[in-house]
């Protein structure tokens, strides 16, 4: 299962001044961390853990849930990156006494060893065989799936990753908080530049709930 949460202004903008925080609210962060009790990762793309204030735990009463569920107490952090330009932001690579995993590309790994050698101190650096720097979205799933048995996989960002995993047809659901907020502008859409999509994505709404102007929905994909 692969689930997206996003946030977005009511024009789709996912980005305000180089980040998504602003556009978020205390019940937008606490319905967060309330999904992220029932999976077994949280996955970013690189550009999201530089711009946000961003780690991937879950708070203590989450952590109970997720051990009524057999659960780890936290759900496993990782990042993709080719540029290897993290920062070392200890809440999201130390969580719970296990590393996030660092994924990215053999053709990365070599161009760059000696900064994926030093990233191997903060967290597991898994290497994923390709010719090309970029990870493509079957690479990532089956190294998360095969090597570190991911199940229920959340990702969080950025809206280019979004966008690739909804181009490969892989997402099963979408959680999305709509603020009460008018952007403009050039700034990127939830799911980034991405070209349109061939069919057109058909959701399902499983819920919705609204609350100081904000607009919370989960939607199921059709297949």
């Amino acid at each position: 299962m692969v689930a997206v949460n996003l946030v977005a202004s009511v024009d789709g903008r996912a980005i305000v001044g180089g980040s998504a925080s602003s556009l978020g609210g205390p019940l937008d962060r606490s319905l967060m961390r309330r999904i992220r009790s029932a999976v077994d990762c949280v996955l970013v793309g690189a550009a999201t853990l530089r711009a946000e204030g961003y780690d991937a735990r879950v708070g203590p009463t989450e952590t109970s849930a997720r051990r009524a569920k057999g659960l780890s107490s936290q759900p496993l952090a990782a990042v993709v990156t080719a540029s290897g330009d993290l920062p070392a932001r200890r809440g999201f690579f130390r969580v719970a006494g296990q590393q996030a995993i660092i994924l990215t590309s053999s053709a990365a790994a070599v161009q760059r060893r000696e900064r994926f050698e030093s990233l191997g101190k903060l967290g597991e650096v898994a290497v994923v065989s390709s010719d090309d720097e970029r990870l493509s979205v079957a690479s990532i799933l089956d190294a998360l799936y095969h090597r570190y048995d991911v199940r229920r996989l959340l990702v969080e960002g950025g809206p280019s990753l979004v966008g690739d995993l909804l181009a490969a047809g892989v997402v099963d659901q979408v959680f999305l908080s709509v603020s009460p907020r008018l952007v403009g502008g050039d700034e990127r859409t939830i799911v980034g530049t991405l070209s349109q999509l061939q069919p057109p994505r058909q959701l399902a709404l499983v819920s919705a709930a609204a609350e100081a102007g904000f607009l919370y929905l989960w939607y199921e994909v059709r297949r």
